[in-house]
């Protein structure tokens, strides 16, 4: 599964194959026209409205059908309409995150003491391991490297946090002295992530802790925000050096610069900056975003985001929309769709920026 994702926004819509008035979404200058894909909607069940939760793999996507003190996770695939039950409890859902290619899943959910229980799940659904921690809740860190092995973050319920590396395969997990509740995998034995002081600062220095040999070392210069996007290649925001109503998104390989490109600012009531959603496709090079059409307050900006594929190598734009406003953006295995939406309604194909309706 080659893709980071976190938030994002909306596009014109075929429902199955019909075009929708109302979406948030229009779309963009097409450089290429594909055919038309024939998308099977999630029906409703009973009346009950299914909850899209994520992708399972390049063709299917998790549903949650849920009630008070039980769930049911179901795949759908987009392409045949074929359903199947993937995993089903007596206790109330909270989330799933998938490894990089999904052959792992991390299931969290509320256990009869009402604290969250978290389950390492094959690709049948089946338990694979079985973590024992605590924690109100958890952040899971899957490696891209080995699809077994994991870190994980858990928030205590005295504001305290424990970080964890474990390996589905080892049956094993271990507390580690990581100082950082965000951080991402940027090498097989390694984490990154920026290390913010106690004095408010704009930008703090990356730092590389090594998780087999538990030493930390500075890593690349500085930022504001970092993420790791796939393997080696990782996206690093900075105040522009000439602008201050633009940020730098730098792109690098290893500790190699690939290249950057400038996005209007998005200032918070906090005085930060609001970094937009976007995705990435590890295989292709392609980073989705948005990017607001000038700069402004993060509360008031009203004038919508374009959607933007930009090739990271040879530094080239491709236009899929324009947004009216900010969802969730998770993209494809196969780099084939962006799903989004407030309640994950909605699929973008990346080829010609069509949208199609989920359910």
């Amino acid at each position: 599964m080659r893709k980071y994702s976190i938030g994002f926004m909306m596009l014109m819509v075929l429902a199955g194959c019909h075009s929708n008035e109302n979406s948030d979404v229009s779309d963009g200058t097409k450089t290429e026209q594909a055919e038309e894909v024939m998308v099977h909607p999630i029906t409703q069940h009973n009346d009950q409205l299914p909850e899209v939760i994520g992708w399972y793999d390049k063709q299917s996507l998790f549903y949650l059908l849920s009630e008070e003190d039980s769930f049911n996770v179901y795949i759908h695939n987009l392409y045949t309409g074929e359903e199947r039950l993937f995993y089903s409890a007596e206790q109330s859902f909270y989330r799933i995150d998938a490894s990089q290619n999904a052959d792992y899943f991390a299931l969290q959910f509320f256990n009869e003491e009402n604290q969250i229980e978290m389950h390492m799940l094959d690709a049948n659904g089946e338990t694979a391991f079985e973590p024992k921690l605590i924690g109100d809740e958890f952040s899971v860190y899957w490696s891209p490297y080995q699809e077994s092995e994991f870190m994980v973050v858990a928030y205590l319920p005295d504001w305290n946090q424990e970080v964890y590396h474990g390996s589905i395969t080892d049956y094993e997990i271990e507390p580690i002295a990581v100082e950082s509740s965000y951080f991402h995998w940027n090498t097989p034995d390694s984490i990154a992530y920026l290390e913010w002081g106690q004095v408010p600062s704009i930008e703090a220095p990356l730092k590389q802790f090594n998780i087999r040999t538990s030493t930390l070392d500075d890593w690349y210069g500085s930022g504001l925000f970092y993420a790791n996007l796939y393997r080696e290649r990782s996206l690093i925001v900075n105040q522009h050096d000439e602008n201050t109503d633009e940020l730098a998104y730098r792109f690098i390989d290893s500790e190699a610069a690939i290249s950057s490109i400038s996005v209007p600012v998005l200032n918070t009531f906090s005085e930060q900056w609001w970094i937009t959603s976007f995705a990435f496709d590890g295989e292709n090079d392609l980073f989705y975003y948005l990017k607001p059409h000038h700069s402004g307050d993060y509360v008031s900006y009203k004038e919508g985001f374009e959607l933007l594929a930009y090739d990271v190598y040879h530094d080239t734009h491709r236009k899929l929309g324009e947004m009216k406003s900010q969802e969730t953006l998770t993209l494809s295995a196969d780099g084939n769709w962006l799903l989004t939406g407030e309640q994950n309604q909605q699929l973008i194909h990346t080829l010609d920026g069509q949208v199609y309706s989920v359910f």
